[in-house]
């Protein structure tokens, strides 16, 4: 009688060479051979609902940059991870002396909200990392008008991106 076949060794480095085939814009999905998660770049766009949550911090932290607030408090209905996600612009960093949930507003974020400075239009993420920006800019007025667009999502076709 034969024994079970070999367990295949797969070197970490192959995998994650493997992986970051998938992890560039415009590339198909692949699978994680190891844990069978989907592996893909995500676009994340600043839209409206995101910049009136940065915009709401801003008024609850009275413009100062050592206030953490409550993401509770200033939160859309349905959207409880934005705070999250905006921390991929550089908006908002994690108030690790308080509970999660917890933001401050960096200063680039208060320059985003004062009209100052412009920040990438959309974020390539995966698994709770930035991957690289796009290049086009969007500035807070221009975010707070920029809704969700079914058409835009279902075209993704690739821009001009930094990659990180």
């Amino acid at each position: 009688m034969m024994g079970p076949p070999p367990v295949p060794y797969w070197c970490i480095r192959e995998l994650r060479l493997e992986l970051r085939q998938h992890l560039r814009p415009g590339m198909p999905p692949g699978r994680c051979r190891i844990c069978r998660r989907r592996v893909k770049l995500d676009k994340r766009k600043l839209d409206a609902i995101m910049a009136r949550i940065i915009c709401r911090i801003f008024r609850r932290a009275k413009g100062r940059r050592s206030r953490s607030v409550d993401y509770r408090k200033v939160m859309e209905a349905g959207r409880m991870g934005e705070c999250a996600i905006l921390r991929h612009w550089g908006l908002v960093r994690p108030d690790l002396s308080q509970p999660s949930g917890h933001w401050f507003l960096t200063e680039l974020g208060q320059d985003f909200v004062r009209g100052d400075v412009e920040v990438p239009f959309a974020i390539w993420h995966w698994n709770k990392r930035r991957y690289g920006a796009t290049k086009r800019t969007i500035s807070l007025r221009t975010a707070l008008e920029n809704t969700f667009d079914l058409d835009e999502l279902l075209a993704s076709i690739p821009e001009p991106s930094d990659m990180d």
